[in-house]
């Protein structure tokens, strides 16, 4: 039987340890077992109850467009619980200059796709030049091998200004990170894959038709989203889950990995480290993997599982 660690609670470490078990009650020889450092399963995703409002501490939904958080609602039991954002009624502001300024109408996500969004007081005569000229890229790809940042890539499209006024808080305010750091395939894959059919973006989205644009762009749960935790963790067996125990250590073995949890030490096959990687990177030290995968682990701003 294969015994395989989880280490991490939040709502990756649970994805990880649903699936797991969906493998397992079809017959998979396996078992596996989930450390959480902290009191409570989730991680960034914690929902308060009152009486009169429901407030999200953490994450308070998720990219619609996406399909992996509806996969899992649906095979946890809880797409119906699933409600989407009222876009008609969604106002974002932006602070500029010491005031908030609410972002122009027209926007598909960081793209200035109408005539109204592009003639909006939001943007400087400068960055209306810069539209006229961007309806004129011809088309780009990329080997898929090859990436750059998402600030590289709204600088090529529409500029300094937009990027920095509308790209950077966007970005930060969805993925909490900054564009020079962002992948733009992971981040806008949509971008991407639009300019190397397109080349100008706010040609290809200029020109959808208003049915590929009548989704909600976000999308939460009745319940808020630590209801998508609590129907995953429903699903998993009790005794397998393990909280407030840190590991302090992770080590290769002739056979697997020794881990370290408290007072106790137990002997895996395999780990998944769903943790984010600065936290990864103190348990995987030059003493158990490569060096370069150490310091690469360390150096990152991301929260990228690991998987071994």
């Amino acid at each position: 039987m294969k015994k395989i660690a989880i280490i991490g609670g939040g709502i990756s470490g649970l994805a990880a340890a649903f699936y797991l078990e969906k493998a397992r009650r079809g017959g998979a020889q396996l078992d596996y077992q989930l450390f959480e450092a902290s009191p409570r399963l989730g991680g960034t995703l914690y929902s308060e109850h009152h009486p009169d409002f429901l407030l999200e501490l953490g994450a308070d939904s998720f990219l619609t467009e996406k399909p992996w958080a509806r996969d899992l609602a649906r095979e946890a039991g809880i797409e119906d619980q699933i409600i989407g954002s009222n876009n008609a009624a969604r106002q974002t502001y932006v602070l500029l200059g010491g005031q908030l300024r609410p972002l122009p109408p027209g926007l598909q996500f960081i793209v200035p796709a109408s005539a109204e969004a592009q003639q909006s007081e939001f943007f400087s005569d400068a960055a209306r030049a810069q539209f006229a000229r961007e309806r004129q890229l011809p088309p780009r790809s990329h080997p898929e091998n090859e990436d750059e940042s998402a600030a590289s890539f709204v600088l090529r499209h529409f500029g300094e200004e937009v990027l920095e006024n509308l790209a950077a808080p966007m970005l930060a305010g969805v993925y909490g990170g900054e564009p020079e750091q962002l992948s733009a395939r992971a981040v806008m894959p949509k971008l991407v894959e639009a300019e190397a059919l397109h080349g100008s973006l706010s040609r290809a989205f200029g020109t959808r038709p208003a049915a590929a644009q009548s989704q909600p762009i976000f999308s939460a749960f009745k319940g808020g989203m630590q209801q998508l935790v609590e129907a995953v963790t429903k699903q998993l067996r009790g005794d397998a889950i393990h909280l407030d125990r840190r590991v302090q250590s992770l080590s290769r073995e002739s056979a697997g990995w020794k881990l370290v949890a408290g007072s106790s030490a137990g002997a895996f096959d395999a780990v998944i480290l769903a943790l984010p990687a600065y936290a990864a990177a103190q348990l995987l030290t030059e003493k158990n993997v490569t060096p370069s995968g150490a310091r690469r682990g360390g150096r990152s701003r991301g929260a990228t599982p690991w998987v071994e």
